[in-house]
């Protein structure tokens, strides 16, 4: 899945997050780091950069980002870079 130049970054979030339940219902594990890289690899760039730091700092200082949080992140990061 590719989050496309004017597709809604939500809602295409939003659908990430139904498809690994979907997957995990079907008993299809999926680590948090995949699911980040997955994330990461659909965002158009200048979200990805922004993803890809937010991730880089939270390691440094030892506190890594659960993906739901990190997806709450990028979610505001693209309505601010909306405005």
């Amino acid at each position: 899945m590719q989050c496309t130049k004017g597709t809604n970054d939500q809602t295409f979030l939003t659908s990430l997050r139904y498809k690994r339940e979907e997957l995990a219902t079907m008993r299809v594990r999926i680590t948090q780091r995949e699911y980040q890289c997955t994330v990461l690899k659909s965002l158009p760039d200048e979200l990805a950069r922004f993803t890809l730091q937010a991730l880089t700092s939270a390691y440094q200082m030892g506190h890594p980002l659960d993906t739901d949080t990190l997806i709450n992140s990028v979610i505001k990061e693209s309505e601010h870079l909306k405005n």
